[in-house]
């Protein structure tokens, strides 16, 4: 955490921080796409969730600020959720 505090020059307590924003939108859409996987079925959670989550991990690779970083860890929260959410 300390070298990616010092690559997104901000402090350490804020890139902290980004797991809790992963895990909030992580349980958010766990509980979105239990109720979707109810109506649509699994299967879109289970191939999509794993693909945006890489499209996510990737856009984080390549951010160079924190809040982009934020905007990234975030979604990618949501993809997890999304797939772990139907297992």
């Amino acid at each position: 955490l300390l070298d990616m505090a010092r690559d997104l020059e901000t402090s350490l307590p804020l890139v902290a921080n980004l797991m809790a924003m992963t895990s909030v939108s992580w349980g958010a859409a766990s509980m979105a796409a239990g109720a979707g996987s109810d109506r649509w079925g699994r299967r879109p959670f289970l191939v999509g969730g794993p693909i945006a989550l890489a499209a996510c991990m990737a856009g984080a690779a390549v951010s160079q600020t924190f809040f982009a970083v934020a905007v990234w860890a975030t979604l990618a929260g949501g993809c997890a959720g999304a797939f772990t959410g139907v297992l």
